[in-house]
């Protein structure tokens, strides 16, 4: 298994992404200017925008459309979509799937500050972060 950090594109735009690859991407959260704050729900499906509203704390909603926004772009530059255009189902756990792009399999994982998201060809993948306490 290769862990790539270097992508290349396909002509159409889109990333390639070869077999026995994996590609992890990672984002330092809370870096959005507030005055963007109010863009970050409009790359959100309904459903998410539901998810979205209920949180209290306007850090966790921020954190939690930060977090999506991520994975939808990042999914889209390997479809070619638009982030608000990428699909998700959800497994039988609430994990979730790509529902038009099966071959694409790809796992969130977020603290506090950071997320990273890994990618993979027709192979299940998993990435975990946890935060270190002193």
């Amino acid at each position: 298994m290769i862990i790539s950090s270097h992508v290349p594109m396909t002509g159409q735009g889109a990333m390639k992404l070869e077999p026995n690859t994996v590609h992890v991407w990672t984002l330092l959260l809370g870096r959005q200017k507030k005055a963007a704050w109010s863009e970050l729900p409009g790359v959100l499906c309904a459903s998410e925008r539901e998810r979205f509203a209920k949180f209290t704390r306007q850090e966790d909603q921020i954190r939690f459309a930060e977090n999506r926004r991520f994975l939808r772009s990042t999914i889209g530059r390997y479809t070619g979509e638009e982030p608000v255009d990428v699909r998700f189902g959800y497994g039988h756990k609430g994990k979730p799937y790509l529902v038009d792009h099966p071959w694409l399999k790809f796992n969130l994982s977020h603290t506090l500050d950071y997320a990273a998201i890994a990618v993979a060809r027709d192979c299940h993948v998993g990435v975990d972060l946890e935060s270190m306490r002193r």
